[in-house]
């Protein structure tokens, strides 16, 4: 399913809780924060004590993209401040050091991601994918707000899903600038267009569930974890995986069971148990 995260770079920071609200009653997912440092990249924009104040005032996913220079000094800093997710670039520092950044995010509890500048090609992302939950493509110069979105990015973003389903299925890719009402389906079809069906992942023991059409969307099974997707019609389906039960030798006869709730603006509509047997047309 897409996920819309608006970025705070272009709020009204003298009413900053105010446009916070404005973005809950939007709809959207998350709220993507700005962070700049005028090293990394021409640009300062906030940091730490904003992300702080920003946490007790929504119950949104704070998306922090952190565009500074060896941001593993700060990673901490930003978890405890609030931060859900953490993107890092991965031109902003040495290898060695950015994977022990991913680790240090996912070591305490926060989502971690990787972010590619418009030049850096999609192999750059190789050495990380598998430490990540989401990989952010620019679409704009990283810097300034307001910039026209670069289409010619799509093909990276093609094949940095391809590269994912390889090696960490489960990770999403996020696409950051120029982002709107009509290119945001660009970039539906480029990156978020998976197949449908069941993939599974052995470590952590998973499946996700993948729907066709352009109004598709793929839903994490996880055991440990309840998830939800956005329906069409604003409509909601929230999913508690009982088991994930496959040998990925013999994938095709493992099952999953679950059980669902469909929820229209949060309250429930209906409730089901589900059972599903892998055949090889679903996998």
């Amino acid at each position: 399913m897409p996920v819309i995260a608006p970025s705070i770079l272009s709020a009204d920071f003298a009413n900053l809780e105010r446009d916070i609200h404005d973005i809950e009653r939007s709809g959207a997912d998350w709220v993507h924060v700005d962070v700049m440092d005028g090293i990394f990249v021409p640009n300062i924009s906030i940091g730490i004590p904003v992300v702080k104040a920003l946490r007790p005032v929504t119950s949104l996913p704070l998306d922090v993209h952190l565009m500074i220079d060896r941001p593993i000094r700060y990673a901490e800093e930003f978890i405890k401040a609030g931060a859900d997710w953490l993107t890092i670039h991965l031109e902003s520092d040495q290898p060695q050091n950015t994977l022990a950044c991913l680790d240090k995010i996912r070591a305490l509890g926060c989502k971690a991601a990787i972010s590619l500048k418009p030049k850096t090609p999609a192999e750059a992302a190789i050495p990380y994918l598998a430490k990540c939950d989401m990989v952010l493509v620019m679409t704009v110069e990283p810097g300034f707000g307001a910039q026209k979105f670069m289409a010619d990015m799509m093909p990276k973003v093609k094949k940095i899903r391809q590269m994912l389903d390889e090696v960490n299925p489960a990770c999403i890719i996020e696409v950051d600038g120029g982002v709107d009402a009509v290119t945001y389906r660009t970039c539906r079809e480029n990156g978020a267009a998976l197949s449908s069906r069941i993939r599974l992942t052995a470590e952590p023991r998973r499946a996700i569930l993948w729907t066709l059409g352009p109004e598709g969307y793929g839903l994490p099974l996880d055991p440990e974890h309840e998830t939800q997707a956005r329906l069409p019609l604003g409509l909601t389906v929230a999913v508690r995986t009982r088991a994930v039960e496959f040998s990925l030798k013999e994938p095709d006869r493992g099952y999953i069971h679950l059980a669902y709730t469909l929820l229209d603006r949060g309250l429930p509509l209906s409730r089901m148990q589900l059972e599903i047997r892998m055949t090889k047309e679903t996998i």
